[in-house]
């Protein structure tokens, strides 16, 4: 990861140096990137499960431009997941109240 990556509160998620791992795979439409581990520079290894865009021509990627928006949509995405739980539990908790 070229630069810190942080969330919308300003804490950084992903530090500067921790590492990617994937692979790129073969789609109907193209290519992705799928990523499988995210390795933090403290030594901690985090499983993902994330996949870019579908790459339907020809470009040169430089290494650590797109992987990094790709984690950090994933970090997004994954506490806008957490807050939707978050509020369907709350919703069911009110639902026996009645």
């Amino acid at each position: 990861v070229a630069a810190d990556i942080a969330g919308s509160n300003g804490k950084v998620l992903i530090p500067e140096g921790s590492k990617i791992s994937g692979d790129l795979r073969s789609t109907a439409e193209g290519v992705q990137f799928v990523a499988q581990e995210l390795s933090i520079i403290n030594g901690n290894r985090v499983p993902l499960n994330a996949t870019s865009q579908v790459i339907t021509r020809k470009e040169t990627v430089t290494k650590g431009v797109n992987v990094g928006n790709l984690i950090k949509n994933t970090a997004l995405v994954q506490q806008q997941r957490r807050r939707l739980r978050e509020l369907r539990a709350i919703g069911r908790s009110q639902l026996k109240r009645y």
